[in-house]
């Protein structure tokens, strides 16, 4: 019996899949319904919610308290809730549906946009739970793209270097990576530790972000800083999805 080929359009699609695939919206519906039925999302609630007990709960809140305290929270918040969707998302039982899909990359697309909605919920939840929060509207629109894309951008780089998409070798070149930084953040200048700074010259976007939540304008830097955290994500989804891709051929 011969296989039929896939119609023109079939493999068009396949060669370049679209965020807005009607598929990847369904691998996203199936990944939030699934991860919300089960319960974990009861855990991102609760976990917005302490991030405001802990922080926000003071009547004096300013703006800049708020956004720079809402950056490093979130993005913790999001590494943490990320890992559980993925792990989720990543069981062998759930790898029959790639069969009915056009590509595979289809299914993790659905999975980044499962976790970058879940990201914008989060925040939004939390601007929710801060009654305090002073109502600059000016402030809020200046800010707020570095919180999402800060946030979202460490939820995508722990999908990228979950099981099974990274290498063993990939996350400890990550891991070192960021043991260098903390190291030469967190040790005096002088001698040899002076040459790991270089280290931290890919977090100079994400320190330009943060300045922009701290004065609450954006200026050339922080323009700059926002387009190359735009940048980052960009290349997070391209190495998560070649690495998916590559991980595939070991699975079928």
């Amino acid at each position: 019996m011969q296989t039929s080929l896939p119609q023109p359009e079939q493999r068009k699609q396949a060669s370049s899949p679209s965020w807005l695939n009607s598929q990847s919206l369904q691998v996203a519906r199936f990944t939030l319904y699934s991860y919300s039925r089960s319960g974990w999302i009861l855990l991102d609630i609760v976990l917005v919610w302490l991030i405001h007990q802990l922080f926000f709960s003071s009547p004096q809140l300013t703006s800049a308290q708020f956004f720079g305290v809402a950056i490093p929270a979130l993005s913790a918040e999001a590494i943490f809730s990320t890992l559980i969707l993925t792990r989720r998302a990543m069981k062998a039982n759930l790898y029959l549906p790639l069969a009915r899909l056009t590509t595979r990359s289809t299914y993790l697309n659905g999975i980044i946009l499962a976790t970058c909605a879940l990201r914008i919920a989060c925040y939004l939840l939390l601007l929710l739970f801060t009654t305090a929060l002073p109502a600059n509207w000016s402030y809020l629109l200046s800010s707020s793209p570095s919180v999402l894309l800060i946030s979202i951008l460490c939820a995508l780089l722990t999908i990228a270097f979950s099981n099974p998409l990274a290498t063993t070798t990939a996350r400890i070149i990550f891991l070192l990576w960021i043991v260098l930084v903390l190291w030469s953040n967190f040790t005096q200048t002088s001698g040899f530790v002076q040459y790991l700074k270089i280290f931290q010259l890919p977090l100079q976007p994400v320190a330009a972000s943060y300045q922009i939540v701290l004065s609450g304008t954006i200026g050339a830097w922080g323009w700059v800083g926002l387009g190359i955290i735009i940048l980052y994500i960009a290349i997070t989804i391209a190495v998560a999805t070649y690495w998916f891709s590559k991980r595939d051929l070991h699975l079928t």
